[in-house]
């Protein structure tokens, strides 16, 4: 069900809060079904259009253009519009920003304006809990390296939807945001013994799954720093380096174009002959549809390198913009 075609509907982060966005199950649901219709190919998957904003200063300085179709009982496509800037810190700003855009999939018109940055942050965390569950479904212990948006979204998620966790290890390099987004956590999840450090290693060697979702322009973690059996769930740009990925078991990725983009490390890994398409275990779309597996080998070190897809951002903008004319949320413009 859509708005009639004179209208679009805006949905701010209000409206969104009130549709649902931090329920982990429902992102959960809709991101999944989105590597569904990913590992049957039943979705189009553009590349992105990227480029570095004026007098840019980061690698992270820059505008997104990402678009997407889902097809199955999604039906929808759309785009996320992204910009992102080392600047917004000092500005007191979010680092990023994004705006996500929904259009009939019948007439191209334009029915929807949703505020997209915790959409995003959501079926990030989403992902994180999908790769969890098909490759190391009952782990006891949690890292997290970078505690911003996603970083903390992506704890919680994985707390709230496996209770085996007890153990959770978190990383940053300001005591002071350690002590605010651990003290959230802990009084959100009173079973986890939480324990904080500004010092990598005392992280990533106690944790079974780690995550890492720091902003860091250049690699921060060496294989050294890894133990023997650990699932990663790289969410970053830049933090692991060559040799992580050059000495897991298996790499499992989203999807192989995006992962392959110029700024990322299998960009740099391909591109130097080190790493092939043929060096990659699966995809999640493919564990998702039930195509591939994840061995029971253990120990091991497994990589789950998410580029981050525009298809789940449009499967869970759209499950939200559709219990949003259910509950009567929002705001229509008319053209």
């Amino acid at each position: 069900m859509t708005d009639t075609h004179n209208f679009i509907r805006y949905i701010n982060s209000e409206a969104l809060i009130e549709c649902g966005v931090y329920e982990i199950d429902l992102a959960v649901e809709s991101t999944k079904y989105s590597f569904l219709m990913h590992g049957h190919q039943e979705c189009v998957l553009p590349p992105k259009t990227i480029f570095a904003l004026p007098l840019s200063q980061s690698p992270i300085d820059r505008m997104a253009v990402l678009p997407a179709y889902v097809g199955g009982t999604v039906n929808f496509c759309g785009v996320k519009w992204l910009g992102s800037s080392s600047r917004n810190e000092n500005l007191g700003l979010p680092r990023a920003s994004a705006t996500i855009l929904l259009n009939c999939p019948l007439t191209g018109r334009l029915i929807a304006i949703l505020e997209g940055s915790t959409i995003s942050a959501m079926r990030t965390a989403a992902v994180a809990c999908i790769a969890v569950e098909y490759t190391r479904p009952n782990p006891y212990s949690l890292g997290c390296i970078g505690i911003g948006k996603i970083g903390q979204l992506t704890v919680d998620s994985l707390l709230c939807k496996f209770p085996t966790i007890k153990d959770v290890n978190i990383y940053g390099r300001s005591k002071e945001k350690l002590n605010a987004v651990t003290k959230i956590l802990r009084e959100k999840h009173p079973r986890c013994v939480f324990s904080q450090s500004t010092e990598i290693k005392s992280i990533t060697l106690q944790s079974e799954v780690l995550i890492l979702s720091s902003t860091s322009a250049k690699p921060i973690i060496k294989i050294d720093s890894i133990p023997d059996d650990v699932l990663i769930l790289n969410l970053s740009l830049r933090d692991a380096d060559e040799s992580v990925f050059l000495n897991c078991d298996y790499i499992i990725i989203d999807d192989w174009q995006e992962c392959c983009r110029r700024g990322k490390v299998i960009y740099a890994l391909v591109k130097n002959g080190l790493l092939s398409k043929s060096d990659i275990y699966s995809d999640l779309g493919r564990l998702v549809a039930g195509i591939d597996a994840i061995p029971s080998k253990r120990p091991s070190r497994t990589m789950v390198f998410a580029a981050g897809l525009s298809i789940h951002d449009i499967a869970f903008a759209s499950l939200l913009y559709q219990r949003s004319i259910d509950k009567n949320i929002g705001t229509l413009l008319e053209l």
